[in-house]
């Protein structure tokens, strides 16, 4: 079951709707929508995606990959921040279910993929850190390879050669990761003062001066601490206070009334919800899209 195509906030809500396989027409078409280069405030947008990293992901992770190209033209095409983008990628728990220091970790089903990559690699403490940019994805399914993404931070900067190509090796998360996923604590986290201080994980990926656009997608829930007004009030702080610098989008397995999609809803006429289980997720961003410009357009930066 999953939350069908109506949106949450009124008019500007979006639609899970949508059709087409994976692979096929998946890409959003870009849409000429909104003011464009009548920005006033705006000139930045960070991306957070948060992505569930457990068994059972692996079509719901190719359908955002394969939608991401399309969503990110139609947002140069149409807002007005142009390329100056952060686009940061975080998991759903600290570790997987592959411990590299255990001797059986190559024989596991979910570990030994691409030569057993995730039982040799060398991995970091922020590799293993929920809510961290995820760089090096590792286990089934996974990219198994460090990304190496320009810039040497834990998330896509305006000067990546090949933004299509960066995002899809770190959206490649994998299914090796924890059954209970945490995808709220995972995003409290990540836009945390910090993880986003000099020399923390995330360091520098929320900017004062930016639109913050939060995705996140998983098929469970019920696993996080807190409540949706304690991630509502988390996220409205990285902003400063503005909930009108914030755009969420939610791709969920649940019902309207779970505690995933009442954050969506507390976003107003800024959430989106949808579900994870359409095999195209093109409709509902090509339906943010207007909402983000609109926002970029009145966003003005703190002093």
């Amino acid at each position: 079951t999953g939350v069908g195509g109506a949106g949450v906030g009124g008019a500007s809500s979006g639609s899970g709707g949508g059709t087409g396989a994976v692979g096929g027409s998946s890409a959003v078409q870009s849409v000429a929508v909104g003011s464009g280069g009548s920005m006033l405030g705006c000139s930045k947008i960070d991306f957070l995606f948060v992505i569930d990293n457990s068994v059972s992901m692996k079509n719901e992770q190719e359908a955002l990959i394969a939608s991401f190209p399309g969503f990110i033209s139609s947002i140069k095409a149409n807002v007005s921040a142009k390329s100056d983008y952060h686009i940061l990628v975080a998991d759903t728990d600290d570790w997987g279910k592959c411990d590299p220091n255990a001797k059986l970790c190559p024989s596991q089903n979910l570990c030994s993929e691409a030569n057993a990559y995730i039982c040799t690699a060398k991995f970091g403490m922020c590799d293993m850190t929920i809510g961290a940019g995820v760089v090096q994805p590792a286990g089934l399914g996974a990219s198994n390879k460090n990304c190496q993404l320009a810039g040497g931070k834990r998330y896509v900067q305006e000067q990546e050669p090949d933004v299509n190509a960066a995002f899809g090796c770190i959206a490649q998360v994998g299914l090796a990761g924890h059954a209970q996923e945490r995808p709220m604590d995972s995003l409290v986290a990540a836009v945390s003062a910090d993880f986003n201080k000099p020399g923390a994980c995330n360091d520098g990926f929320v900017r004062d001066d930016a639109l913050l656009v939060v995705t996140f997608i998983t098929d469970e829930g019920g696993n996080d601490s807190g409540t949706p007004q304690d991630w509502y009030d988390a996220v409205l702080a990285a902003k400063n206070g503005n909930p009108d610098a914030v755009i969420v989008i939610g791709l969920t397995a649940n019902g309207p009334t779970s505690k995933l999609n009442q954050f969506v809803a507390l976003w107003g006429q800024h959430g989106f919800a949808g579900s994870v289980k359409e095999p195209n997720y093109t409709p509902l961003f090509a339906s943010a899209i207007k909402t983000i410009d609109d926002a970029c357009d009145k966003f003005t930066p703190p002093n």
